[in-house]
């Protein structure tokens, strides 16, 4: 059955994940400030992690708090 649904839509690539949409909804309930860290543990600058897809950034990077 999966194989013949895949085949179906023409299914290329893989662009979502229900493991991500479990994540989500568990940072989701997050305070503000837990998620602020989440974020800078791994992008200090918040740069706009779509450059690495090729596309350009909608908005100036830097951390929002930095923007006034």
């Amino acid at each position: 059955m999966a194989n013949s649904l895949l085949e179906d839509f023409l299914v290329k690539r893989l662009v979502w994940s229900e493991h991500a949409i479990v994540r989500e909804k568990r940072i989701k309930k997050w305070l503000r400030r837990w998620k602020m860290e989440l974020i800078e543990r791994d992008n200090l600058g918040w740069r706009d992690l779509a450059e690495d897809f090729g596309f350009e950034p909608l908005e100036p990077t830097g951390s929002p708090l930095s923007r006034g």
